[in-house]
């Protein structure tokens, strides 16, 4: 009996673009740090461009092939990206484009997965999309040489799942915070803060600064971020009658505080945003800056 998880594969022909996405899940030794794995193929159409949201996942992308570009909003202007990247915990969508061809792969890392995988603290990498040579060396070379050089997405899935395996055996995870954050993910934000430190029998003070450490964003902004992914969730879904009863579903007060979490988070109303939600799962489309 295999511990090898089924590959799924979706491929999309629409208005905005032909691609492939294959996706994975774990296998049993790596469920505690990665979410999921994807392998991404799209050629012949026209640029591209993703909205990108937050959301409990630290998403690393190996690029080995034609890559992508991030909309740089201080300096309005595109910024190349090459080269293979991670991008810690964010508060605010990004812009996320191609021109058309593109092959990668992606890994999405729960917190203290990429803390184990990168050997540096996540508060580093906070709102931060850096490319991965310049935290894990020649490691990011190697890997990518490989993947480049392998042509069945099954063993580009296992070469990426070893090298993680590899890598994540050298630091500790801290109960507290993986503690927390699994209260808080069951309860989609619901949680008080100070419930959650007292029934961990700590200070909120202390939560907060390991939260720093191996999460990169506080447990009230966290909280705040399940509660806006468990909307996105079931409005992708249509888990609603109204935009008003999936507010009240998810713990927003009225729907007021909904549509200002959701543009904060996303930068469109819960109702232009579902437009861009693609059926088949492969994306939200943007629609301009």
């Amino acid at each position: 009996m295999t511990d090898t998880p089924t590959l799924a594969q979706t491929d999309h022909v629409s208005e905005f673009g032909r691609w492939t996405l294959f996706r994975r899940k774990p296998r049993r030794a790596l469920a505690p740090y990665v979410h999921e794995i994807q392998g991404y193929f799209e050629e012949g159409g026209a640029t591209i461009v993703r909205r990108e949201v937050p959301s409990g996942a630290v998403p690393l992308i190996l690029i080995f092939g034609p890559g992508f570009m991030l909309w740089d909003r201080a300096n309005e202007t595109w910024r190349l990206l090459n080269r293979s990247f991670i991008a810690g915990l964010h508060q605010q969508y990004s812009l996320v484009g191609s021109a058309g061809r593109a092959l990668c792969m992606q890994v999405d890392f729960t917190p203290w997965g990429a803390r184990r995988f990168l050997r540096s603290d996540m508060s580093e990498l906070a709102d931060q999309v850096v490319d991965l040579e310049a935290l894990i060396g020649s490691f990011a070379d190697r890997l990518e040489e490989r993947l480049a050089e392998t042509h069945s997405w099954e063993a580009r899935f296992d070469l990426i799942e070893s090298a993680i395996l590899h890598r994540i055996g050298e630091t500790d995870d801290e109960p507290l915070v993986v503690q927390a954050w699994n209260r808080l993910a069951r309860s989609h934000g619901a949680v008080a803060i100070e419930h959650l430190a007292r029934d961990l029998e700590c200070s909120r003070k202390h939560l907060a600064m390991l939260f720093r450490r191996h999460v990169g964003l506080p447990p009230k902004t966290m909280a705040r971020i399940f509660r806006f992914e468990h909307a996105m969730q079931g409005l992708a879904a249509g888990r609603f009658g109204t935009l008003a009863e999936l507010a009240s579903d998810c713990g927003y007060t009225d729907q007021a505080h909904f549509n200002r979490d959701f543009i904060s988070f996303a930068g469109e109303t819960p109702r232009i945003l579902k437009a861009r939600i693609l059926a088949d799962g492969t994306g939200v489309m943007a629609g301009g800056r």
